[in-house]
């Protein structure tokens, strides 16, 4: 199993300790990709790389941060559908937040 596609376990986790105010950017970000049915628009990747940007920032560790990006990314439905079937779009956004956290700068 890739990182990519690894499912969200245990439900939602509760948000980073200091969660940033991007969050709730994030959150909409998600909220309106899946009303468009469109979760490559560059709204939601810009809202993904602040809210990483943020955390990183802050001094979350890198899978604190994925796992608050995936969450924010189930609560709209987009989650992994199980081993041999890897969402796309989801580890779209995943790869989008490790290079961001990882981005030299």
């Amino acid at each position: 199993m890739s990182v990519f596609s690894t499912p969200v376990s245990g439900g939602t986790p509760d948000p980073p300790v200091h969660a940033p105010p991007a969050l709730e950017t994030l959150r909409d970000a998600f909220t309106g990709a899946a009303r468009a049915g469109n979760f490559a628009a560059a709204g939601l990747r810009d809202a993904v790389c602040e809210y990483t940007r943020e955390c990183r920032a802050a001094g979350l560790p890198p899978e604190r941060v994925l796992v608050a990006v995936k969450a924010a990314a189930a609560a709209v439905g987009l989650v992994h559908r199980g081993q041999g079937e890897p969402n796309q779009e989801l580890e779209r956004v995943v790869r989008w937040c490790i290079s961001e956290y990882y981005r030299a700068g």
